[in-house]
């Protein structure tokens, strides 16, 4: 788990899987513990694809519940059925957005816009000849 200068963090887990969903409490704590408090934070059902209502484990009441005892906005999602993915990901892009812009000495210019360094590369030596005869 990776946490520094993260931005945001997506919080997932299957809703084939109690496990999965029991293990969230361990998973928000250790997160909590190495997160900054203000990074945003979502919550994140995956595998809820159509074919496979039967096989859904974790009641989509239940995992709401939980989000709401911990603030967080939520989401169930299917990759294989590309439900809800782009509102899940546009959702943390926008909080981590609005993070950035609301947080003091957070690299605006005075002009009110959002100042972006650019490293230039250089590679040194003459061209290079990829096929020779």
């Amino acid at each position: 788990t990776y946490y520094r200068g993260a931005d945001g963090v997506i919080i997932v887990y299957d809703v084939t899987n109690g496990e999965s969903f029991a293990n969230l409490k361990d998973w928000i704590t250790e997160m909590e513990r190495h997160c900054d408090k203000t990074v945003p934070k979502i919550l994140v059902g995956n595998k809820d694809d159509n074919d496979n209502e039967l096989g859904k484990v974790v009641l989509t009441s239940d995992a709401r519940a939980y989000a709401e005892q911990k603030v967080l906005p939520f989401f169930e999602t299917s990759a294989k059925d590309n439900k809800n993915i782009s509102e899940a990901f546009n959702e943390i892009t926008r909080l981590a957005l609005k993070r950035r812009l609301t947080q003091p000495n957070n690299g605006q210019t005075a002009a009110g816009g959002t100042r972006i360094a650019a490293k230039r590369t250089v590679i040194s030596g003459g061209p290079k000849k990829c096929c020779t005869t």
